[in-house]
């Protein structure tokens, strides 16, 4: 006789209809351990994705600041006035100094 036949034949009626119930919820909370679990890790892996992100981001600015401030240095190089050189020049420092 297996431990599951003797159980049962062992058992009331009260813990043959109790037995399913406790079952399942076994088996769920089992299932809520690993949903948290793979939870956790796309919480971690969201972090993550979210500092890549920003590092674009980042690149991003500089990238455009560095092109904003060739565009003024091509300015300032073929300027004809010195007033004119000295004002794309000083666009470049701000835009290179971020502001």
């Amino acid at each position: 006789m297996s431990l599951a036949t003797r159980l049962t034949a062992r058992g009331g009626l009260r813990a043959k209809i109790l037995a399913a119930p406790v079952i399942a919820l076994a088996l769920m909370a089992a299932m809520g351990a690993v949903t948290i679990a793979k939870l956790n890790n796309a919480a971690a892996l969201s972090k993550s994705m979210a500092d890549r992100t920003t590092e674009v981001e980042i690149l991003r600015d500089s990238n455009s600041r560095q092109f904003e401030r060739d565009r003024h240095m091509y300015v300032a190089f073929h300027a004809s006035d010195a007033k004119d050189r000295a004002d794309a020049i000083g666009e470049s420092l701000d835009t290179l100094q971020g502001r």
